[in-house]
């Protein structure tokens, strides 16, 4: 942003601006270094732990949060085979049956 303040004092207006444009979509806050405030941590830490959907890893942590968001999503996508199971002989209105 090209406006005044510190990263501190803009990062509410960035996040409640996704959150406002995109209610529909996941958000990863990554805190790296030690200079962040700690109003700005305490703010943070409350917004992760009362709003779906937000997140807030370190830098290591990153890696840990992506690996178990695709295992939950392979876990999703089993479950749903299991439950759904595609079956190649349903014969859909108007679909030929193949001959041979």
């Amino acid at each position: 942003m090209r406006v005044s303040g510190s990263v501190d004092e803009k990062l509410a207006f960035v996040l409640l601006n996704a959150r406002h444009n995109r209610p529909d979509h996941e958000f990863v806050l990554v805190m790296d270094g030690h200079g962040w405030r700690p109003e700005t941590r305490r703010w943070i830490a409350t917004m992760a732990r009362d709003e779906e959907g937000f997140h807030v890893v370190t830098p290591t942590g990153l890696k840990s949060w992506l690996l178990l968001r695709l295992w939950l999503a392979r876990e999703r996508e089993q479950a749903l085979t299991l439950a759904f199971p595609i079956d190649a002989a349903i014969q859909f209105p108007g679909q030929q049956e193949s001959g041979g």
